[in-house]
């Protein structure tokens, strides 16, 4: 079961001044050994062996094969949308950078973002497509189907020390290391670089719901396309600083937290930190963990642009308001439910909770605000949450 805390608990202020030192500098920053304008050929790492850590990359099985609808359960390990739709993702592209391990994780058990000085990092960066790990994936930490593909490794590392570990998502680079693009992703990337994108989701939902669905009224849906395409690219520039790792034995290092922080090297084979990326926490209707997907709100943004099937995009959320969904028309968008442990909030508007993380003024920002939390360590380990671009935590 994922963490169940509020946002404006684990969601640190993006104005932290305690952040490892090679996680400080401007958002959007490049590091210096970006140079150029082509993408370069990626190297895999060799297996860091005894003493060493081996750092992986996976979006779950989630990422790689979509969410079936069913009318089952919304919070079973495979969650449904609750409003019907299936889901499948083309591409996830996420731009990696600086992988960092830093002393004393446990220096402040009030602030998880404080640490000590960096010991080793390790910079792309990196251009990766969740949905399509490589042939050299490994079997990810929720164990098959799940695939994570070795991007790094540090090695030479002291057994007995526990250190504070931590990444990024940055700004696309023309001159990143492409770990698994092909021609059609090569061209998104080209566009995440244009537009400042750190993430990009494309793909398409199709309503498979029934007449067994409920609504808070008897309400019409025939507005909403029955399939949509998505496109959508986030400029939210993210570091994960000093993450939570379940894989550590022992009680968390602060009563606040759900698992010890930090990576430790072991003397019989080599560790594993793998960076995993929720996907889940696009469709939350709070913010809060492990909340009901929708994909309603999404569909009633969408627009044909001339296609047979709409499609919607990132500027198109930016025109909804998450406190009170409308259909195309003008009509309010009345929340319903197609599963079996999920009550529609009574009212005749579906409405998103930003619970507390206020002001943000669109759907657009809300979105954003909850996709910069999908960074983990480890599969569940949460890390705290510094934003490189305009936020209000």
């Amino acid at each position: 079961m994922r963490g169940a805390w509020l946002f404006p608990v684990i969601l640190a202020a993006s104005c932290a001044t305690k952040v490892p030192a090679a996680l400080h500098g401007p958002p959007g920053d490049a590091p210096a050994a970006c140079v150029g304008a082509s993408l370069r050929p990626f190297t895999a790492p060799a297996y860091p062996g005894v003493s060493g850590v081996l750092v992986t990359v996976s979006g779950e099985a989630l990422a790689t094969g979509g969410y079936a609808f069913t009318a089952g359960s919304s919070t079973s390990q495979d969650p449904a949308f609750v409003d019907g739709w299936s889901v499948r993702f083309e591409h996830i592209l996420v731009s990696l950078d600086r992988v960092t391990l830093s002393n004393n994780p446990d220096g402040d058990p009030n602030d998880q973002r404080a640490t000590g000085d960096v010991v080793k990092s390790v910079s792309g960066p990196w251009a990766y497509d969740l949905v399509r790990p490589t042939g050299r994936a490994v079997t990810g930490k929720s164990g098959a189907p799940e695939k994570a593909d070795p991007i790094a490794s540090f090695t030479g590392l002291d057994p007995e020390t526990k250190y504070a570990f931590s990444f990024e998502t940055v700004p696309a680079q023309p001159c990143a290391v492409d770990v698994n693009l092909d021609d059609a992703t090569r061209a998104l990337w080209a566009e995440m670089v244009a537009a400042g994108h750190s993430v990009l989701f494309v793909g398409t939902a199709t309503y498979q719901g029934d007449v067994a669905c409920t609504t808070a009224g008897g309400h019409d849906f025939s507005a909403l396309p029955p399939t949509v395409r998505f496109k959508l690219g986030f400029a939210s520039p993210t570091a994960y600083v000093n993450c939570q790792n379940p894989d550590l034995q022992g009680p968390p290092d602060s009563a606040f937290e759900e698992a010890p922080r930090g990576v430790q090297a072991k003397q019989s084979a080599a560790a594993t930190a793998q960076l995993t990326f929720h996907t889940d926490h696009l469709f939350w209707d709070r913010l809060t963990h492990d909340r009901p997907l929708h994909f309603d709100p999404f569909a009633a943004a969408a627009t044909s642009g001339g296609a047979d099937v709409p499609l919607v995009t990132a500027d198109l959320l930016a025109r909804e308001d998450y406190n009170g969904f409308r259909l195309a028309g003008g009509a309010p968008l009345p929340p319903r439910s197609c599963v079996s442990d999920f009550t529609p909030t009574p009212g005749a508007q579906l409405r998103f909770d930003p619970a507390g993380a206020a002001p943000l003024p669109t759907f657009l920002d809300y979105v954003r605000y909850s996709q910069s939390t999908m960074g983990h360590l480890n599969a569940d380990g949460l890390c705290a949450v510094v934003r490189r671009y305009p936020s209000p935590l």
